[in-house]
């Protein structure tokens, strides 16, 4: 009897064992696994100071966000690299394709006036772009919201439009001078920018119809 007793306890200690391990490694792969970044997505994206701005007439924009603190929601964390995409449409952005510029991660604290560095620009070219930051325990932040700039015209040779003035031999009102021209807009165009210029003391106004009928 006391033989079998102890070939019984020897069976119920080798069925115990494996198991109270088992119950101790999800633990310890847990508590890495919960491991994260402190920031959650950057913020106030800016492009010159401005939020999405159109016509820009810098070659190399300055662009500047906030990290923000996943814990407190409060700014000033310490953040030690960064991330920049720049796309040509927001498809290839939400892609996570910078088909324009992918600045790579690197390692700076620096969140304003960060210099774009990619391909020279052109005219009307419209960019689209978002920054992710590191926390100073190398973890990434999510993505930020998408932002945009688009540049304007950069060169004297990129005015090619015809002036609108008024006739010289209308009738207009003392000290007042009114212009008017109609223009025909194609069906499949996406965008379109006025660029106006003025001279002395102006004030220009516009009118837009759809020719749908709807306005």
């Amino acid at each position: 009897m006391p033989m079998l007793l102890g070939e019984q306890s020897e069976t119920l200690d080798s069925r115990v064992l494996p198991v109270q391990q088992n119950r101790c490694l999800p633990v310890t792969h847990s508590a890495a696994a919960i491991r994260r970044s402190s920031f959650s997505a950057p913020v106030s994206l800016r492009c010159e100071y401005l939020e999405n701005p159109l016509g820009i007439d810098v070659v190399r924009p300055r662009l500047s966000w906030a990290p923000l603190s996943r814990e407190t929601g409060q700014r000033g964390q310490h953040q030690t690299a960064y991330q920049i995409l720049v796309a040509s449409s927001p498809e290839s952005l939400a892609r996570d394709d910078g088909d324009v510029w992918d600045s790579s991660k690197v390692r700076s604290d620096r969140s304003l006036q960060v210099i774009y560095a990619g391909p020279r620009l052109q005219p009307h070219t419209k960019c689209y772009w978002k920054v992710r930051v590191w926390d100073a325990a190398d973890q990434t932040s999510p993505w930020s919201d998408a932002a945009s700039w688009s540049m304007g015209l950069l060169h004297l040779s990129n005015w090619t439009g015809q002036w609108i003035a008024a006739p010289a031999e209308s009738a207009k009102p003392s000290g007042t001078e009114v212009a008017a021209e109609e223009v025909t807009i194609l069906p499949l165009l996406r965008n379109i920018f006025a660029w106006i210029g003025r001279c002395g003391r102006r004030r220009c106004m516009s009118a837009a119809w759809d020719t749908t009928g709807s306005s």
